[in-house]
């Protein structure tokens, strides 16, 4: 279990509350931090969210912290997922498409002023400092290098480990579930019961094949 991160008071006092915008339907943003030469936000954008193609100046470093969205860079499509990052150069057209619920974090150089302009404007008046920003930030980030670094390797042992244990003890026993398709296991096919060929695939004992619409022959709709 992780201890709650600690910052210098300094660190701190460079945070604001800053709002949650909504830059298109199904997608909003929130400024984390920014500086003489940075800018960088959080987005969370909602499953089938999209993003028409559009470009700025700025360059971008675009990093998945959890969920997965196709950018399309100039007509190309690039399928992103936790851990994944892109860089894209200034003014080069780009767009999204969001296929599972995904947050971002965005960074761009030199700063987003429109950003930060539309900011102030809602905010209206100064607000208190908080940290609550920064704990979910370092929470995402420790979990997304969780999700690459630990449970892929946790994933391939356990298949290597029951690939073993199935070699070993061949039929006398069930593979072990390591969320594959227990299929996974050798050729799919029939089998022999009490002297008849039993076939891998059902097709109800015939019944759509006799089907005629009328009884005894009728299916249900």
């Amino acid at each position: 279990m992780f201890a709650p991160p600690t910052f210098p008071r300094n660190l701190l006092n460079m945070k604001r509350e800053n709002p949650t915008i909504e830059i298109c339907p199904g997608i909003t943003r929130r400024t984390v931090a920014h500086g003489k030469n940075m800018y960088q936000m959080m987005a969370t954008l909602a499953a089938g969210s999209t993003m028409p193609a559009h470009s700025h100046p700025q360059e971008q470093i675009v990093h998945i912290l959890e969920g997965q969205m196709r950018l399309i860079v100039d007509g190309v499509p690039h399928e992103l997922l936790p851990g994944d990052s892109f860089y894209l150069a200034s003014d080069v057209p780009h767009g999204v498409e969001t296929l599972l619920p995904t947050r971002v974090l965005d960074t761009f150089s030199p700063p987003r002023n429109d950003y930060l302009a539309i900011d102030e404007k809602v905010l209206g008046k100064d607000h208190p400092n908080v940290a609550s920003d920064l704990y979910n930030l370092v929470g995402l980030l420790l979990r997304s290098n969780r999700d690459e670094e630990v449970e892929t390797l946790e994933t391939v042992g356990a298949e290597r480990v029951a690939a073993a244990k199935f070699e070993l003890e061949g039929k006398s026993n069930y593979p072990d579930a390591t969320f594959t398709l227990r299929l996974s296991y050798g050729a799919v096919k029939g089998y022999e019961e009490n002297g008849r060929q039993v076939l891998p695939f059902t097709n109800i004992a015939g019944a759509f094949e006799r089907a005629t619409g009328r009884d005894p022959f009728r299916l249900p709709e």
